[in-house]
């Protein structure tokens, strides 16, 4: 549950701090708007800090991916390997 509060706390944030960096160029609002920005996307990168342990499985599971593509027994190496569970 808490995993699912820090994405959801991150996905805010960067909506959040994208909007004020739009908001400064486009609607031409005053370049204050950046320091909020600035400081939403510095809260975003520090929440997907907090989630490390996704971070590392998703790591594995690429490393996974990129064997099983690397494999040349199967006559179609890129997709054969890879289907099978």
């Amino acid at each position: 549950m808490a995993t699912l509060a820090i994405y959801i706390g991150a996905a805010l944030a960067e909506i959040a701090g994208c909007f004020a960096f739009w908001a400064w160029l486009r609607l031409d609002r005053s370049p204050l708007w950046l320091v909020p920005g600035i400081a939403s996307l510095v809260l975003f990168a520090w929440l997907l800090t907090r989630i490390a342990k996704e971070v590392d499985t998703t790591e594995t599971t690429i490393k996974q991916t990129e064997e099983c593509f690397l494999r040349a027994d199967a006559p179609f190496p890129r997709y054969r390997c890879c289907l099978r569970r």
